[in-house]
């Protein structure tokens, strides 16, 4: 109800394609009260254990800091993840990504938050591919690697 009525976090997760995770939440979307005065999100951090983290502040306490944790599951891309049947290294990283190759790949590919796909230098070094995620701005990505028998997703983290 207007500008200063009641508003709350909001958290959309939405798959790489765009479309909402009807999979998280309500369609897509989870929110946060803390009482009927209007709460305002200003950041958010994905942590390594899949947590997503808003921040921000409550009206109802007078303008106070307001925080909320989500959990954001296991699901991804719209598969179950099955595990770690597929490993990258060091993550998270602030330069270079490794994952060695032990299977059949038909495509690697990987996502940045919103599920926009993001084109990096990949080089093939003996048993194992790199990345060069030196230019990636710092936050949290998805890479998939397509295989004969499925799909398979192991989120990655930059710092800087």
């Amino acid at each position: 109800p207007g500008f200063f009525g009641d508003r709350d976090f909001a958290l959309l997760r939405l798959l790489p394609d765009g479309s909402p995770d009807p999979l998280f939440g309500t369609n897509g979307l989870t929110t946060t009260t803390f009482g009927t005065a209007f709460d305002d999100a200003n950041a958010l951090v994905i942590t390594p254990e899949n947590k997503a983290v808003l921040v921000g502040m409550s009206a109802q306490t007078n303008n106070d800091f307001a925080i909320a944790r989500y959990f954001l599951g296991p699901v991804v891309d719209g598969v179950e993840e099955r595990g770690p049947e597929f490993s990258v290294y060091p993550n998270p990283t602030d330069g270079f990504l490794r994952a060695p190759v032990g299977m059949d790949v038909l495509k690697w590919t990987l996502s940045d938050a919103l599920g926009r796909p993001v084109i990096v230098p990949l080089n093939s070094i003996g048993d194992h591919v790199e990345w060069d995620l030196r230019a990636l701005t710092a936050g949290a990505y998805q890479l998939t690697v397509d295989t004969p028998e499925g799909r398979l997703s192991q989120r990655v983290l930059v710092r800087h």
